[in-house]
């Protein structure tokens, strides 16, 4: 499982992770901040990105190298891509490996008309 965020930071992502930590062997990778989280539950992969001013591009690349590179390493059966930001590291990885892909497109929401003037976001 990968995200482009803090771990400790995204309480969504760290509930799927429990989650799927009681019936998996998972490994959850995210941006290295400081303090590394720390749970008996799953594995954590941090990634340290250099902190550089208008490198949000660069950062991005290195955050998808390292996870094409440590899925090549570990050579998982599932690949989860937690958000639009790793879905195409995510894709090539689990396409070299034969892996099945999740992608958690929790971006992709709008309003939805529910009928009799009344709207949701799904």
């Amino acid at each position: 499982m990968a995200v482009y965020n803090v771990l400790a930071c995204d309480g969504r992502v760290l509930r799927a992770a429990e989650a799927l930590a009681g019936q998996y062997d998972l490994t959850v990778m995210g941006i290295a901040a400081g303090g590394k989280y720390e749970t008996s539950l799953f594995r954590v992969a941090d990634v340290a990105l250099p902190r550089l001013k208008r490198a949000g591009p660069v950062r991005l690349l290195l955050f998808w190298m390292a996870l094409i590179w440590r899925a090549l390493r570990a050579k998982p059966d599932v690949i989860y891509a937690n958000d639009f930001f790793l879905l195409f590291p995510g894709w090539v990885a689990s396409r070299v490996l034969g892996a099945r892909l999740i992608y958690d497109a929790h971006e992709l929401r709008g309003i939805v008309d529910c009928g009799r003037g009344k709207e949701r976001v799904p």
